[in-house]
């Protein structure tokens, strides 16, 4: 292939790399929600969480509540709503060092109320991205550090976990919880169906999860 072939090809592959990423940053704008609409989802949201509407993407903030049972967080052990987990692991190479391999993360969920200002809101699901700084687990849980290292030191050869990590939401905790409005009648009311009140909640969706972050 002559030199000005191949850079032609050269530059026509940058060029739909380019419009690859280009399409999908666009669809993915065209699919949030618009500046107005979000707008709209605040100024309802100051009315109470009662005025949002089905579908709608809110961040909201407030103090969590166990609604049922907690789980547990992988390395500490601690009671809570909703944890991540995190180690760097490494293998040994042909020369004897390690070399680091990947970061794993684990997290699980289950569903607790947000008590807010603008009410209580259900946030709904078995997992959510969370965005909060994960710390090392001060004292150390051994034998819960080789449980988690166990289910995720996979692959050939000699491999070691380190800088475990974990970030767990507890009870009474204040955070920011970001998802999709979900309204539904609460059938555990005494009430007939019509007469039900409406149960808020915060979904994931396909395009939305659920994310945790900081306070607001």
């Amino acid at each position: 292939m002559s030199y000005g072939l191949g850079a032609l090809v050269f530059a026509i592959a940058v060029c739909a790399r380019g419009l690859y990423y280009a399409g999908r940053e666009l669809r993915r704008y065209l699919k949030s929600p618009t500046r107005r609409e979000r707008a709209e989802a605040r100024r309802r949201l100051g009315q109470g969480v009662d005025a949002l509407r089905e579908g709608e993407r809110v961040a909201i903030t407030g103090t969590v509540h166990a609604i049922d049972a907690h789980i547990s967080a992988a390395l500490s052990g601690k009671p809570c709503v909703c944890y991540l987990a995190l180690a760097d692991i490494y293998w040994r190479n042909e020369l004897g060092a390690f070399e680091h391999d990947r970061e794993v993360r684990e997290s699980a969920m289950t569903s607790f109320v947000l008590d807010t200002k603008h009410g209580r809101i259900v946030i709904d699901g078995d997992h959510a991205t969370v965005e909060l700084p994960a710390a090392p687990v001060i004292p150390r849980r051994i034998e819960l550090e080789r449980a988690f290292l166990g289910r995720h030191l996979t692959g050939p050869g000699t491999r070691i976990g380190r800088d475990l990590r974990e970030i767990a939401i507890e009870e009474g905790d204040r955070i920011s919880v970001a998802g999709v409005v979900a309204v539904t009648r609460d059938d555990s009311a005494e009430h007939g169906y019509r007469d039900a009140p409406m149960k808020m909640r915060l979904v994931a969706d396909e395009k939305f999860p659920l994310t945790i972050g900081k306070p607001r």
